[in-house]
């Protein structure tokens, strides 16, 4: 247990008298909270101060902005190992007074709620988690101190900051997480489609002392886990499942971590439960167990495409002594203004206003803004927040806010960066050759065509998307005041070039960038065609058949949710032709298959029979192919089901089926 240890860095920071000026205390909101419109909390409400449990329930109880600051310790029955959790709404700042403010015996729920920060508390023996996200999103948890009271408690609870359920933008900073066994896990489990294109997380500058597991988990979404320090870690650090995309960095792991690394349920790469992490210049007090399924992948994701970070980056060897001194609950956070936009955000737009968080017993607050660090002009009496800003430009800013006692606090400094007048950051990304054609959208519907996305851009009132395939000119598509578009099916193999023009206010263009992206293909032809060779989109993947009979060994599976295969016919034109699927029909839940060509489905069908074997489904009647039509299987799995596809076969009216076909051209993508 480190509790002294927890107490002494507390006493040391009193007796230090530390100003939060300094980057090493306190940074403002970092990483993913800053995506996504930001994190505002409670600012632009009023300070409530509680003392008591009944008081803060009620403080935070509703979706009102506000800053709820908690004096001295609040008691409930979770010690008695009963469920005490208070639920909290949107918009709230929860802030500790002091560095003892403690949540005892007492949890917080936060259900389908957002923008919500959570600073400089500590949580013992909170039920049945200290902190529970659940389909929420930009929560921010900095400068706490989660755990069990007692070492000999650290399996009585479940999680100290679990984010699950389709949560996503998380940054938890500053925190101790100790003595405890289910730390923090960012995702429900497998087969929870909910989390799929979610579970945007950032964990930086946090101490993990004495756990066990889940430092945090990532399934499904982005993991980027920065400047943290391990210490007595008896299961494993960081582990990763679901295709989420994990980079740690910069981080510290003693010689008591038993495992930095953890691939949760699969170290086959082609497999869905597979994750992929990588790192970057961490420090190993010893080496790291890169064998079997701890091993690192090394295949990751670039965090700077969602907010900037590397002013807030230490080398690994400054962690122990920083973090010892500066992580969990610090007197006089309280009393730091918290600044929007968030450090680091970027792609702001020019209808941002600048805000910050209300403070007590204010006398002034002084803002001072500019284009260089160490160049700020101190902006007018009064100033309300609104600026002029220009495109593709970095900002400084910080407050200085002058108590009625007559002392002062000034905040770190922040930085935003403001978008480019053109649109930006594409998606497809340019010149991604593997872009698979459908998207999961929603768990109980099959997949959509593919929505392209791009980063807003400074002053868009509207964008117009023109996209043309191989040569041929660029044409109107459509319009959006998102930026985003969908304009329907996209043939498989081809190139396509795309731009996105920015519709000012005033009512001038800026002409985009163009674009470029291919799709995979693979090719249908007559006889028996293997699903596991038919490109992917959506929760599709490809599995080993090894405990159940498969045809070549393997086959197309879809997780929770829904998924795609296509290949293109490359038979004789006019054909007439009959269609059977073969799919591994369970018993239990049910997947929906359907078979389309083109746009036009031909057979829908529910696998229900309890057979837990190879089934073949025959198509109704023969159906007329032309050289190049899209033949499509959609499926949508549930009930904890795997649909798992082992080939399609395409026989001409009259003739005897193939075995073996389908070696024409192939490509597999593996959908993020």
């Amino acid at each position: 247990m480190r509790r002294k240890a927890i107490a002494l860095a507390v006493s040391c920071i009193l007796g230090a008298g530390i100003m939060f000026a300094d980057s090493q205390a306190s940074s403002g909101p970092v990483g993913f909270v800053n995506c996504d419109g930001g994190i505002t909390g409670g600012m632009d409400g009023e300070i409530v101060r509680v003392k008591d449990r009944e008081s803060f329930e009620k403080a935070v109880g509703d979706d009102v902005p506000r800053v709820v600051v908690v004096e001295g310790r609040l008691s409930g029955t979770g010690v008695n190992r009963k469920k005490d959790a208070i639920e909290v709404g949107s918009n709230k700042t929860i802030v500790g007074a002091g560095a003892d403010a403690t949540l005892y015996g007492i949890g917080l729920n936060i259900n389908g709620k957002s923008n919500i920060i959570i600073r400089n508390i500590t949580i013992f023996d909170g039920s049945p988690d200290a902190i529970a996200c659940r389909d929420s999103h930009h929560v921010w948890v900095d400068h706490c101190d989660l755990g069990s009271e007692h070492d000999n408690e650290r399996e009585d609870w479940d999680g100290l900051l679990d984010f699950t359920i389709g949560s996503n933008y998380l940054t938890a900073s500053y925190n101790r997480f100790h003595d405890h066994d289910k730390v923090s896990i960012c995702n429900s489990g497998t087969q929870h489609f909910e989390d799929n294109g979610k579970m945007r997380v950032t964990y930086h500058h946090n101490v993990f002392e004495s756990t066990t597991q889940r430092n945090p988990r990532v399934g499904y979404g982005r993991g980027h886990v920065f400047n943290n320090y391990y210490d007595s870690i008896s299961g494993y650090c960081i582990g990763a499942h679901s295709r989420a995309k994990v980079l740690s960095e910069n981080n510290y792991f003693t010689a008591a971590v038993k495992r930095p690394f953890n691939q949760m349920y699969s170290d086959d790469a082609t497999n869905a439960y597979f994750g992929e992490l990588a790192d970057n210049g961490s420090y190993f007090a010893k080496s790291p167990d890169d064998k079997g399924k701890h091993r690192l992948t090394g295949t990751d994701f670039a965090p700077d495409a969602y907010y900037e970070y590397g002013f807030v980056m230490d080398a690994a060897g400054e962690l122990p002594a920083s973090l010892r001194e500066h992580a969990g609950p610090m007197a006089g956070i309280e009393r730091e203004s918290i600044l929007y936009p968030g450090n680091g955000a970027i792609n702001v737009t020019r209808d941002v206003k600048l805000k910050w968080s209300p403070l007590e017993d204010v006398k002034s607050t002084q803002v001072y803004i500019g284009t260089s660090a160490d160049d700020l002009k101190m902006m007018p009496e009064g100033f309300s927040g609104n600026c002029e800003t220009e495109p593709s430009t970095t900002y400084y800013w910080k407050t200085v806010t002058t108590f009625n006692d007559g002392s002062s606090r000034e905040t770190p400094l922040y930085r935003f960066a403001t978008a480019p007048a053109r649109a930006s950051k594409p998606l497809p990304a340019d010149g991604d050759m593997n872009v698979g054609l459908y998207e999961s959208v929603k768990a109980d519907s099959f997949c959509r065509p593919l929505t392209l996305r791009w980063a807003p851009a400074f002053d868009a009132v509207a964008y117009k998307v023109y996209v043309g395939s191989g040569g041929d000119e660029l044409k109107l598509a459509g319009t959006s005041v998102e930026p985003e578009l969908t304009i329907g099916r996209l043939a498989s193999g081809k190139d396509y070039s795309w731009r996105v023009d920015v519709v000012k206010g005033d009512g001038s263009v800026v002409k985009g960038d163009v674009w470029r992206f291919a799709s995979p293909v693979s090719f249908i032809v007559p006889g028996r065609n293997e699903a596991e060779n038919m490109a992917l989109s959506g929760i599709a993947f490809t599995e080993d058949g090894s405990w159940f009979s498969a045809s070549e060994g393997r086959v197309s599976v879809g997780d929770d949710g829904p998924g795609v295969l296509t290949g293109v016919w490359n038979g004789p034109d006019n054909a007439e032709c009959n269609i059977s699927v073969t799919f591994y029909n369970e018993k239990k839940g049910a997947a929906t298959i359907a078979v389309s060509v083109n746009d036009r489905m031909l057979d829908r069908w529910v696998a229900t029979e309890a057979v837990n074997e190879l089934t073949t489904h025959e198509l109704p009647g023969p159906v007329r192919l032309n050289k190049g039509d899209e033949i499509r299987i959609d499926f949508l799995t549930g009930g904890k089901m795997r649909c798992r596809i082992d080939y399609i076969t395409v026989t001409p009216a009259g003739a005897t089926a193939v075995i073996g076909g389908g070696d024409g051209p192939t490509a597999i993508l593996l959908s993020e």
